[in-house]
């Protein structure tokens, strides 16, 4: 199972509570920095306080690959936190997280992932830095932005339908979609989804999505993006 947040989404943590608990499955929390370490905790007495088990990482598990895989493949489930993309995309490369992730939903495992931990499923974390009104800084200057590849879309977190720059943000998340041929999935705080393999089986919220078009009819309006409705089977 997968579960993408965008913010705080109550229902998809009801979900995760309702396949992990039964179990007695274990939750493992890895934050996009050691520096976060401070809030990972805070979410692990968030979810111990609805039941969850957490496995709590120490500095030289989460650093070592090796531990890092031991002790994700043996708690069952994973949450990838929100942050700075770049900063985690670097991470998961250096630890080889997707590996990681892979081995463990092969098993029947389960990951649920917020904002930048959702970006980084995608194929490329193109999201990072688009709209370019809103962006993470890349204080790393990767230029090799290609990721897991675990989605077949781009996410677009904490997306803002009432932005003053709303024309200017979907027309680059519009180019976006055209040049990859990939949707973009637009989630505002509050939203998100959850599937089993590769079909998205509940969305929560009025998600929105962007299909790749025709260069010649990538002009997209507000009236365009509010009528259009997201399905993906």
């Amino acid at each position: 199972m997968l579960l993408v947040y965008s913010g705080c989404v109550p229902e998809l943590d009801r979900i995760l509570a309702e396949n992990l608990i039964p179990n007695g499955d274990k939750l493992t929390i890895i934050p996009v920095v050691p520096s976060e370490f401070r809030e990972a905790a805070y979410l692990a007495g968030y979810y111990e306080a609805q039941g969850i088990q957490v496995q709590s990482l120490t500095q030289s598990e989460y650093e070592n690959k090796d531990y890092l895989r031991q002790k994700i493949l043996a708690s069952n489930a994973v949450y990838l936190m929100g942050g700075n993309t770049y900063e985690f995309l670097d991470y998961a490369r250096t630890v080889n997280l997707f590996s990681i992730l892979t081995t463990l939903e092969a098993n029947g495992g389960t990951i649920a992932a917020e904002s930048a931990g959702s970006i980084i499923l995608s194929d490329t974390i193109a999201t990072a830095g688009l709209p370019t009104s809103d962006v993470d800084e890349n204080t790393l200057n990767l230029t090799n932005l290609q990721s897991m590849g675990r989605l077949a879309f781009h996410i677009s977190p904490h997306f803002s339908p009432n932005k003053r720059r709303l024309e200017t943000d979907l027309v680059e998340l519009q180019q976006l979609a055209n040049t990859s041929n990939q949707d973009v999935l637009l989630l505002e705080d509050g939203e998100g989804f959850y599937m089993q393999g590769d079909v998205i089986q509940r969305f929560i919220g009025n998600t929105k999505v962007l299909k790749p078009q025709a260069q010649s009819d990538s002009q997209l309006t507000t009236k365009t993006f509010i009528a259009n409705e997201l399905s993906i089977s």
